[in-house]
């Protein structure tokens, strides 16, 4: 009957737009923006959405959530896990989630419905003047190198013969 979700980063994948086809389940569900990692169609299309939100207001850090709730009746179900809503991290990454199943009322999931709601609070709605400066920064996101995957490609070992230098043990005084 509902979504309530917190997510870092979302991508227009099948699951999305299967998702998009029950707009009034959406209850409270939030999209992180951080970095332009989440795909514009995919805020395009949540634009007329009421409970769809883009977390904007927050300070600090990244927002970078990973919860799924859904409520169906009495019963709920949540998933958290290490997977953003995206292609890698519903197909291609190598992730990890739990699945908690149980009653509405269960403290977890009283908790965790309020999780996403306070999530909603650090969230606006997508407006379409937020659409345009977005899709400028996305643009300009993908232009930019990106750091490789595997942090030592491209780097050489230490040399320990290196070690050996006079310069090692010198204080900064007589370095200088």
């Amino acid at each position: 009957d509902e979504f309530h979700w917190a997510v870092a980063w979302g991508s227009m994948t099948p699951a999305a737009k299967k998702m998009l086809r029950h707009p009034k389940k959406f209850k409270n569900v939030t999209f992180g923006v951080a970095f332009s990692h989440t795909d514009p169609d995919l805020l395009d299309a949540i634009q007329t959405i009421k409970a769809a939100r883009v977390a904007t207001k927050f300070s600090g850090g990244t927002y970078h959530p990973k919860v799924y709730g859904f409520r169906s009746g009495k019963r709920a179900v949540a998933i958290i896990g290490s997977a953003n809503f995206t292609f890698g991290g519903l197909v291609k990454n190598w992730e990890a989630a739990i699945q908690v199943t149980g009653e509405v009322s269960a403290p977890f999931f009283v908790d965790l419905f309020n999780f996403t709601k306070e999530s909603a609070k650090l969230g606006e709605p997508v407006t379409p003047q937020f659409m345009s400066a977005y899709r400028a920064s996305y643009k300009r996101a993908s232009r930019m190198a990106k750091p490789p995957r595997n942090p030592m490609d491209g780097l050489k070992g230490i040399n320990p013969a290196g070690l050996n230098s006079p310069l090692v043990s010198m204080g900064w005084e007589e370095y200088v």
